[in-house]
């Protein structure tokens, strides 16, 4: 993409160690609205394609998670460890142990939230509350064009799909704007061979990675699927009324001999908006 500008790194904003995450700072940096993306000529290019458009679907094929995929600080900070964890004088299988019981807190303080326990505490809903966007890499790094995106596809009243790679894992979001008004939705295709989050994570089976998803649809409130272990492809159909999407699994990627993994399998219908 020409006009790109170079991504944000976490690595300015966390103290050393991993110690305190400057979050005023990141949020002036992150939402400023002269990064880019695209670049002025590409955005300009999509705007007017949308506008000239009558095709009753917008369909925004690229690179990169285009919905909005925010953790708890408290939990990316020990994920972005993983990348380098003798950096911050720690091992990845001490961050992975550090992880997951995270996990599993975040969740059950997000359910108790859901079911209007009186008694969480403001630090337990600020634990909740206080995220910041996993990937940087994607459209979360370009908070106020992806909001000019939005905003235009909105205003011209178009149903607008995203497809998009790169994560090497399956996924699917509500595309909303900052005022919470869905303008979209998005589908994202899992690798055909190369690792996601299973590895990343330390997710040893597809058990444990089925725990990980839900919490992760749980936690992340745009995000309405996920598969974090499987590899496979994504077929997308479109009728007069619907986007269907269709996640086929395998049972091994690295074999001649396979299987279509039936029990992972996903579809998910989008209903047109207009």
């Amino acid at each position: 993409m020409c006009g790109r500008d170079k991504q944000l790194s976490f690595a300015n904003y966390f103290s050393e160690r991993g110690g305190k995450f400057d979050a005023t700072t990141f949020t002036e940096d992150s939402t400023s609205d002269t990064r880019t993306m695209l670049g002025a000529s590409q955005l300009q290019w999509l705007q007017g394609q949308l506008a000239a458009s009558t095709a009753t679907w917008q369909v925004l094929g690229q690179q990169v998670i285009m919905g909005k995929l925010s953790f708890s600080v408290e939990l990316l900070a020990p994920i972005l460890m993983l990348e380098n964890p003798a950096a911050f004088g720690t091992t990845a299988e001490a961050l992975i142990t550090r992880i997951h019981p995270l996990i599993g807190e975040l969740t059950l303080l997000k359910v108790r939230q859901l079911q209007g326990d009186p008694t969480l505490t403001d630090q337990d809903k600020a634990r909740l509350s206080t995220k910041v966007p996993y990937n940087l890499d994607a459209w979360d790094g370009y908070f106020a064009e992806r909001e000019t995106i939005f905003g235009t596809a909105k205003a011209l009243n178009k149903n607008l799909v995203a497809l998009a790679g790169d994560t090497h894992n399956g996924w699917s979001s509500k595309l909303t704007d900052f005022g919470g008004d869905v303008v979209g939705v998005e589908f994202a295709t899992a690798s055909v061979t190369s690792p996601g989050l299973e590895k990343y994570v330390g997710l040893p089976n597809v058990e444990a990675s089925k725990l990980f998803e839900q919490a992760l649809t749980l936690l992340i409130d745009d995000l309405e699927y996920a598969n974090t272990f499987d590899r496979g492809f994504l077929t997308v159909t479109f009728t007069a009324d619907s986007a269907t999407a269709l996640w086929t699994y395998v049972s091994a990627y690295d074999s001649t001999t396979y299987t279509v993994n039936a029990q992972r399998a996903k579809t998910i219908t989008h209903n047109k908006i207009i």
